[in-house]
This record gives structure tokens, C-alpha cells and sequence, in this order.
């Protein structure tokens, strides 16, 4: 017999409640979009990505190859100088590491990045319109995000690997913990802000798949063709990964 709260008995068979949630998340009129390439799929897993800016393009070739010589992943020029463009193709055209644009704000930035060779790209923060275009670009794209709102708007649009940014100057690792368990299908590549010795502790963290920092080559010592300390501080992050990586149990 029926419950008194089960309302009249119309003939049609109640959904459970997995057709329900399957009934809400299908939405005829807006099919689900394609998961986008990561970053990481490219420069490997816990990799490092070297954020710098680059205000002549004729130091570009021998940062490269200083980099790519102390074992340095990959490289994200940032496009923030006139000479950043013409830097990328430098660059790349050096080869020995994975060379891509950062700072792209506008559509036009990335088609010209690419054309200059680079081979991903990645963003400060989340713009709906400019993360689907490049997106549809078949280049790994890394879009910045800062709040939930900007999480949940990333996983609509297919990416699953974001940029968190500036992850520093809002709670640093405490911040990856706050998110982590709320979107499990998100990993992320914290940067802005990070040192060398908060490093280890970020490439530890499950949901973390690489980070970004400007501290291997800040601009002063491009600008001074400081070599010997890029090169330094560039093998000293290169070791902190071996032995991280080497060590069977690396959270004891």
C-alpha cells in the first residue's frame, strides 16, 4: 500500500535519484565541451615552469639555454614588454625546453604567441570568452583562477588543470587545502609569490601538477646576464625535485 506521502498513484514510475542528477547535469542545449590539453601533459608531472620577463629579446637565446642546461621543464615569457613576442620566438627557436606566453589577456596574443612558436599558454585570471577561444586553439592552455566561482566556470568550459594565482598573497598552500577537497577532478599549478623554499612543499601536495615562479630568473638578473646565479638557482630546484621524486616515502 501506497504511503500517505507518497502523493496519488498517477501510473509513471518515479526517476532515482541517479537519473535525476544524470537528468540535470545533461543539458540538450548546451552539449558538454571536450576536456582541453593540460600544461603538465606536456612538461611532465611536478614540473617547473620559469616565469620571466624579458625586456630584450636578444637575452632570450641564452636564457634558454641556461635553463634548458640545469634541467629547467619549461619557460613562460611573460607578455608584458615590447620585446616579448620576438623573446618567445628566440627562445624557442633555441629549443632544449618547452617555451610558452604568459600574461595572455586578449585573443590576439595568443595566435600571436603561437605563431611565434610557443608552445602553451597561460593567463593571470578567468575570462569565460578568452579561455574557450584559446581553448578550441588545440594548445595546452594554463587560465588563472582565484575563487570557487572561477573554478566552477573553468570545469564548465572542459579544464580540469588551472593556474592558481597569486597564490602567495592569499593563503599559499593553505589555499590548495581549502580547494582541493571541494573540486577532486582539479589540479593546479600555484604560482605568484613562491620561493625556493616553499617549493618542495607545493610539488608534495597531491593536487598540485607543477608550479610556476619568477624567483629562478628574475628580470634583474636577465637584465645583468647573470648567468652563474640563474643557472644556481636553477639547479638548486632541479635537485630539490630528484630528491623529493627519489624518495619512496615523501610525505614522512
Amino acid at each position: 500500500m501506497p504511503s500517505p506521502t507518497d502523493g496519488p498513484d498517477t501510473g509513471r514510475r518515479r526517476p532515482d535519484r541517479d537519473e535525476q542528477t544524470a537528468s540535470a547535469t545533461s543539458d540538450p542545449a548546451r552539449p558538454a565541451r571536450p576536456t582541453r590539453r593540460t600544461v603538465s601533459e606536456l612538461i611532465g608531472a611536478k614540473g617547473v615552469i620559469a616565469v620571466v620577463e624579458i625586456a630584450d629579446a636578444d637575452d632570450a637565446s641564452e636564457l634558454a639555454a641556461v635553463l634548458a642546461d640545469a634541467g629547467i621543464a619549461a619557460l613562460e615569457i611573460t607578455l608584458r614588454t615590447d620585446d616579448a613576442l620576438p623573446a618567445i620566438e628566440a627562445a624557442a627557436a633555441r629549443g632544449g625546453l618547452h617555451v610558452g606566453a604568459g600574461t595572455v589577456v586578449r585573443a590576439e596574443q595568443a595566435t600571436a604567441s603561437l605563431d611565434c612558436g610557443a608552445r602553451f599558454l597561460v593567463s593571470p585570471g578567468y575570462d569565460p570568452r578568452l579561455a574557450r577561444f584559446v581553448g578550441d586553439l588545440d594548445a595546452p592552455y594554463l587560465p588563472g583562477v582565484l575563487s570557487p566561482s572561477e573554478i566552477q566556470t573553468a570545469i564548465g568550459d572542459g579544464f580540469t588543470e588551472l593556474k592558481l594565482f597569486p597564490v602567495e598573497r592569499f593563503g599559499g598552500l593553505a589555499l590548495v587545502d581549502t580547494f582541493a577537497p571541494i573540486f577532486p577532478g582539479v589540479t593546479f599549478v600555484p604560482s605568484g609569490g613562491i620561493r625556493h623554499e616553499l617549493a618542495g612543499d607545493y610539488l608534495r601536495h597531491p593536487s598540485v601538477t607543477a608550479i610556476g615562479g619568477s624567483w629562478i630568473a628574475p628580470a634583474a638578473l636577465v637584465r645583468n646576464h647573470d648567468w652563474a646565479e640563474i643557472t644556481r638557482r636553477a639547479e638548486a630546484i632541479r635537485t630539490l625535485q630528484h630528491s623529493w621524486s627519489s624518495d619512496p616515502n615523501p610525505e614522512s
